[in-house]
């Protein structure tokens, strides 16, 4: 199993002849405008959250065939996810103020700690402050059981129609590109920071996220699914996940420790399938500049 890092040697990602839209302008976390994301005529997907939060969603199969999903959350879920998310400037300053008699050191150990324990990587600039990203891998693993009813509903869904396992990942990668708005979420909410990101289960009450709240949100619920295994792939300005499955004739991949992860644009609106990527993610793995490969699971 991989270890649980981040590969940023050079020659880790390899990018084979990936498939794209054609002529499609894209910006990066923001992919292909939804006109080129349905087809003709294809209704408009909706999504619907009713108190429990249960969730009543139609869109579209990537065979374009229509397809309506319902779950209910626990109703604690979304609270206890936010609850270990996030960041408020007076509890950093009280660490500061506890640890009156520490050496700097002590007092840095305890801040980095505090960020960590709330999804947060730390990264200390030569400048003396610090960068925080947010703990993608932490946040698929801590919120896998929370989804776990979205998963539920994919499965019993795939199981009536007779999916197979590729199928059934298309699905819930067409339900939350197509389902789920594309939106940004707010940097800060109910007083903490929270950069921009939902944990899976407060994206599914708000039925909204972007590129990494998305993609996110798709490895913690497929975490449910058999013995499947994912990447997250981030590169600069935007986030992808890879998945375990042996490439096809032009799908778009990575390698992570020599075993090849096809590539999925999680953000929408566009449905993409699995191993179709956006130009502007084929140009930044190219150039291989600030290219990040996550172990997700």
């Amino acid at each position: 199993m991989p270890s649980l890092r981040s590969n940023r040697a050079p020659g880790a990602i390899r990018h084979a002849r990936a498939r794209s839209l054609p002529g499609a302008r894209v910006a990066l976390c923001g992919l292909l405008l939804g006109l080129l994301a349905r087809g003709a005529g294809a209704d408009d997907p909706s999504y619907t959250v009713t108190t429990g939060p249960r969730v009543d969603a139609t869109f579209r199969a990537p065979d374009a065939s229509p397809i309506s999903l319902s779950f209910r959350l626990d109703g604690a879920a979304p609270r206890s996810a936010m609850a270990e998310f996030g960041y408020s400037d007076s509890e950093v300053k009280a660490i500061y103020a506890s640890c009156a008699g520490c050496d700097a050191s002590g007092v840095l150990a305890r801040v980095d700690q505090y960020y960590r324990d709330h999804g947060f990587i730390p990264e200390h600039l030569s400048t003396g402050s610090t960068s925080l990203s947010v703990d993608v891998p932490a946040s698929v693993r801590r919120n896998g059981v929370r989804v776990r009813p979205v998963a539920s509903a994919l499965q019993a869904l795939a199981q009536s129609r007779g999916y197979t396992s590729d199928e059934e990942l298309g699905v819930a990668v067409a339900f939350v590109q197509g389902a789920m708005e594309y939106r940004r979420p707010p940097n800060t909410e109910a007083g903490r920071q929270i950069v921009g990101f939902y944990p899976a289960p407060r994206a599914l009450e708000v039925g909204a996220g972007d590129c990494d709240t998305k993609s996110a949100l798709l490895a913690a619920v497929v975490s449910n699914f058999s013995a499947a295994h994912m990447v997250g792939v981030h590169v600069p300005g935007h986030y992808l996940v890879g998945i375990d499955r042996v490439p096809r004739s032009g799908d778009a991949f990575v390698r992570y420790q020599g075993e090849p992860y096809v590539l999925i644009e999680a953000s929408g609106p566009a449905l993409l399938p699995p191993g179709v990527i956006s130009p502007s993610t084929q140009s930044a793995l190219k150039a291989m500049s600030g290219v990040r490969i996550d172990w997700l699971f």
